[in-house]
């Protein structure tokens, strides 16, 4: 996979969109001893999640029993069908809409069908960048070139389950909150014909500063990244710790 520019050079340093107030990174620094900078324990990462050949494959995990008044194969087909209607037309030029995209990440998830399909639909994102904190994950996207994000999708953790919501929808899958966050936002990333004007990455300190936040979506998206063929094109790739 190769990050290909269209007219700027590739930017690792600080976004004004992002910078937080100097006063607020004195006061949370003021709050802090010696020994809990330097100390390595409380920048352990926990809860990290690992890298596998199938973890972006919808995977159907449990099977039909006799017990069962409704079939779990039954189900599947129902929301395949009904995925299918809400997703076919979107694949037809002008027909795709950005507020759109909670639905097809939805859609992503019913099954490996649904998921090569979806993953044809060619998506409005201008601006995409994932941010990182100790118990949740923001997926933050526009469809513009303004300043600003206009969607924000949260993903946390329930039960070892992972949740996703944007606005007033929510989707509770099968995985780690991490895991759907990091298929998402490749599955993103690879959309067709994407042309990014900016590629963000930041992670969030946590405010008591005992530990760092788990960075391990980000090896899971490198992974992804790696046996990923085509080229994606940023304009502006932005790294950020704060």
């Amino acid at each position: 996979m190769l990050l290909g520019t269209t007219n700027r050079i590739h930017q690792f340093d600080s976004d004004p969109e992002d910078e937080e107030e100097p006063s607020t990174k004195r006061a949370r620094l003021e709050n802090l001893s010696a020994n809990q900078i330097w100390d390595p324990e409380a920048i352990k990462s926990i809860d990290r999640i690992i890298f596998y050949d199938s973890i972006y494959i919808p995977l159907e995990r449990a099977e039909d029993s006799e017990e069962d008044l409704v079939q779990l194969e039954h189900v599947r087909t129902v929301f395949n069908f009904e995925g299918g209607l809400r997703t076919n037309h979107l694949i037809i030029p002008g027909q795709m809409k950005f507020q759109d995209i909670p639905d097809i990440l939805f859609c992503r998830k019913i099954s490996d069908l649904l998921c090569n399909n979806v993953g044809k639909i060619i998506l409005p994102i201008k601006k995409l960048k994932l941010v990182i904190f100790k118990e949740r994950i923001e997926i933050h996207l526009s469809d513009s070139e303004e300043k600003g994000y206009l969607m924000k999708i949260i993903y946390k953790g329930e039960e070892g389950k992972g949740k996703r919501i944007c606005g007033e929808a929510l989707h509770r899958e099968m995985d780690d909150y991490k895991t759907l966050a990091a298929c998402d936002f490749f599955f993103l990333l690879k959309s067709p014909e994407l042309k990014l004007e900016k590629l963000g990455f930041k992670i969030k300190k946590d405010e008591s500063m005992d530990r760092y936040p788990d960075v391990s979506v980000l090896d899971i998206i490198v992974n992804f990244l790696a046996a990923l063929e085509d080229v994606i094109f940023v304009s502006k790739l932005s790294y950020i710790y704060s």
